[in-house]
């Protein structure tokens, strides 16, 4: 859009820095390319420690079936996440027999979302927004948060060995152990003094507890699937795909 619009309707505040803004054109296809087919919108929202993918779509009315191949390919890509995944959008499939409660725009329903109960809930139909004949929808996602519980390990690499060092070297060993002294007795003694010197010369390093490190091999595969997800994003090639899916597997597996 190349003009401002002073009717843009400010949605909600997610933030104190960032705002969800609507603005429709008056004609058909609210801003987009016109020689687009179809779009998808693909988000992964992050609380705490679980995640949920949010899909928006949009399918052009007059699509074939067959020319719609494309849209169902990239939408079973997307969907082989791991994590909980919603679908919301315009799909423009005039076939569907929906079970309706009551009849919207000559009882066709374009605005639907596909999704699971046990993540989403809370499901409400809002009102146009501006000259757009779509409806808006409210939900809820239903994510469950784990409590944030930490623990606190010695951080070895930014101790200060130098300290270290000079605190050692200053311990006369002859005056330090008594000659009378058993050899557990002198241990236990050992042990005691480099308790003190790593308390006052090792630094506490907090653990989030609720993260849970990944061995190397996996993280290794992990970034290979990026990787090659990213590479078949950018050119689209059988090849690449077969790669991805071949890398996705291994990592479930994993």
């Amino acid at each position: 859009m190349r003009k401002s619009d002073p009717d843009g309707v400010v949605l909600g505040t997610l933030a104190s820095n960032y705002n969800i803004i609507r603005c429709d054109r008056v004609k058909k296809r609210g801003g987009e390319s016109k020689t687009e087919s179809h779009e998808l919108l693909v988000v992964d929202l992050r609380v705490g420690t679980q995640s949920t993918r949010v899909i928006l779509v949009y399918r052009v009315p007059a699509l074939s079936q067959t020319n719609s191949a494309f849209i169902w390919e990239k939408l079973d890509d997307f969907t082989k996440c791991t994590h909980p995944t919603v679908m919301v959008g315009d799909f423009n499939l005039p076939d569907i027999k929906w079970p309706l409660d009551s009849q919207n725009y000559n009882g066709v329903n374009i605005d639907f979302i596909n999704c699971c109960t046990e993540i989403v809930g809370n499901l409400e139909q809002l009102p146009n927004y501006g000259n757009s004949d779509h409806s808006a929808f409210k939900f809820q996602l239903l994510m469950r948060t784990e409590p944030q519980k930490a623990r606190y390990v010695k951080n070895f690499r930014k101790a200060d060995y130098a300290a270290i060092n000079s605190l050692l070297s200053n311990i006369d060993s002859l005056l330090f152990f008594n000659v009378n002294e058993t050899v557990n007795e002198m241990y236990e003694k050992l042990i005691h003094l480099l308790e003190q010197i790593i308390g006052k010369s090792v630094p506490l390093m907090r653990i989030d507890s609720t993260r849970k490190p990944l061995p190397g091999h996996i993280h290794r595969l992990s970034k290979k699937r990026h990787d090659a997800w990213i590479k078949f994003l950018n050119d689209g090639k059988p090849s690449s795909k077969k790669r991805f899916k071949k890398l996705h597997v291994e990592y479930i597996h994993e």
